[in-house]
């Protein structure tokens, strides 16, 4: 089997007192890192289209935890998704694993739209099809 490694990097949205937030110039939110990755070569396992995750916080105002963050994996290939503190990793993997909800957006997980599963279909999908490896033991 053709295993490659792939990393994706999120980087957290501006803000008024951050107008840089880290994000180099011209690359999207969530996009991977530069270069070009291999070209595909097994079936998708997954899409992450256009998801954006907002919170509402004090005073009505809203936090960005992701925006527009696009990914595709493939069978074969390994991802790590890396990124400063607060910077949205856990986000994305509790909508990827269908713990969470994106504010907009899509997650196609195996051919299967999460938006349209019920929480019994999730929870079954998690236990049959998915894992996580945790940086660290005590966030278990």
């Amino acid at each position: 089997m053709g295993e490659r490694m792939h990393s994706i990097r999120l980087e957290q949205p501006p803000t008024p007192e951050r107008p840089d937030a880290n994000q180099p110039a011209g690359q999207p939110y969530g996009q991977q890192g530069s270069g070009a990755p291999p070209a595909p070569t097994g079936e998708t396992l997954l899409i992450v289209q256009d998801v954006v995750k907002e919170y509402k916080v004090g005073g009505g105002n809203i936090v960005t935890a992701l925006r527009s963050v696009n990914l595709q994996v493939r069978e074969g290939e390994f991802i790590a998704i890396r990124g400063r503190s607060g910077a949205g990793k856990t986000t994305l993997l509790n909508i990827i694993a269908g713990l969470d909800t994106p504010t907009r957006g899509r997650v196609t997980l195996f051919g299967r739209d999460l938006a349209r599963l019920s929480e019994a279909q999730r929870t079954e999908l998690r236990r049959s099809e998915m894992g996580f490896i945790f940086q660290a033991a005590h966030l278990l």
